[in-house]
């Protein structure tokens, strides 16, 4: 469970890395066409902030059927605001989280209305929003350092 929690804690990290990074770039550049999956860095940052509060409601007993849209969240801070919360929501979670837990299946409704079932500890892990960190580290240019879980 301490590698679940260091995920978690890197991912916190980097949300705050990627955050801070978009703050200091003008509003032309977080908008701006760059290609891909997520054209833009608002499109790619709205993807991580729905993505984070999705699990966070699925894991909570929610089902999540769409995500929040550039349209939905057309400003940097709209986005913050739901990435921050979310991420309150997953650390809410992990404090009352049990090996038992993570041993159980656990159902969920995806976005295409299917309903999918796996083991607990391989949704937490595999559906974490660090799978979708790639994405902005692509495109985002962060000067990487490693976390303060790391150093030392």
């Amino acid at each position: 469970m301490i590698e679940l929690f260091g995920l978690y804690e890197y991912n916190e990290w980097a949300n705050d890395r990627t955050i801070a990074s978009l703050r200091v770039l003008p509003e032309d550049d977080y908008v701006r066409d760059l290609g891909g999956s997520w054209p833009t860095l608002r499109a790619t940052f709205v993807h991580i902030a729905g993505a984070t509060d999705a699990w966070a409601e699925r894991f909570a007993g929610n089902d999540v059927l769409v995500l929040p849209t550039e349209a939905d969240l057309p400003k940097l801070e709209d986005a913050v605001r739901v990435l921050l919360s979310a991420q309150e929501k997953h650390r809410n979670h992990l404090k009352n989280l049990t090996r038992d837990r993570l041993e159980r299946t656990f159902s969920w409704t995806n976005l295409s209305g299917e309903v999918k079932t796996s083991p607990f500890e391989i949704v937490v892990e595999n559906e974490h929003p660090v799978a979708t960190r790639s994405a902005s580290l692509r495109i985002l240019p962060i000067v990487l350092q490693p976390p303060s879980w790391e150093a030392g």
